[in-house]
């Protein structure tokens, strides 16, 4: 189960099973999921004034505003935005 990350239709999927929902108070993991679309692992990084989205694989990078610390907040950024 994911969600597009970019405009160009990137998706991530989760690594744990079950409905994104059940882990929305669940803080952010380093490595998150995996990047639909080459298959690599995908892990946030700190920035000093925002997150992103790193693919080990391909080295898409998507970032977001690091406020965003749990999937709760990550999934409601996400949701409409692509």
């Amino acid at each position: 189960m994911g969600f597009k990350i970019s405009e160009l239709g990137d998706r991530i999927d989760f690594r744990f099973t079950g409905f994104i929902e059940d882990y929305d108070n669940l803080e952010l993991l380093m490595c998150t999921g995996v990047h639909g679309v080459c298959g690599g692992f995908i892990e946030v990084i700190d920035i000093s004034k925002y997150k992103v989205l790193l693919c080990r694989k391909c080295h898409l990078r998507v970032s977001f505003p690091k406020e965003i610390d749990t999937y709760g907040k990550f999934r409601e950024h996400f949701k409409n935005k692509y």
